[in-house]
């Protein structure tokens, strides 16, 4: 499984069948995906665009989304990897609402000062940032070696034994 970043606000999931595009800002020729996931309404005629709660299934990947206030977040579960994505400032109000997941995917959406000691409740292997504020936003993770990187690639048996910071740029 692979998370890439395709624009600042925009990532792709690929899985072995299925690819999720995450907050696409249109669709253009180098996004061919079965499926958008967004936080904000967004439609189009020959995508399925998922952009409220409920549980969905498309091509063997599962899909949930629960909308807290105003804002989504969304699970994934991709070729046996568990992602929870969402925008830092939703997930920190709504983790205890959550899961534990091998993936954390973080938009930074605000010049807020986010703890973001909330992530450890997920008990995630990789968190990864991306958004407009990513870099700021990664400082606050008290770990060394926090990778760049414009992709993740993500196996479901190898899977690193403390959790991993990366910065998708």
């Amino acid at each position: 499984m692979e998370i890439a970043l395709l624009s600042p606000q925009t990532i792709k999931l690929k899985g072995k069948k299925t690819q999720i595009l995450v907050d696409p800002l249109s669709k253009s020729a180098e996004c061919h995906a079965a499926l958008f996931l967004t936080t904000r309404p967004f439609s189009l005629e020959d995508v399925l665009s998922v952009d409220g709660p409920g549980e969905y299934e498309v091509g063997g990947t599962k899909i949930w989304g629960m909308r807290f206030g105003s804002e989504m977040v969304y699970g994934v579960k991709i070729d046996n990897v568990d992602i929870v994505i969402g925008k830092m400032s939703t997930l920190e109000k709504a983790h205890a609402k959550l899961s534990e997941s091998t993936v954390v995917i973080l938009c930074t959406d605000s010049d807020k000062d986010t703890d973001a000691s909330f992530v450890t409740a997920f008990s995630p292997k990789y968190v990864v940032v991306y958004g407009d504020k990513a870099k700021e936003t990664v400082t606050r993770f008290e770990k060394e070696g926090i990778t760049h990187s414009a992709k993740l690639s993500v196996i479901a048996e190898k899977l690193p034994e403390e959790m991993e910071v990366i910065l998708l740029q």
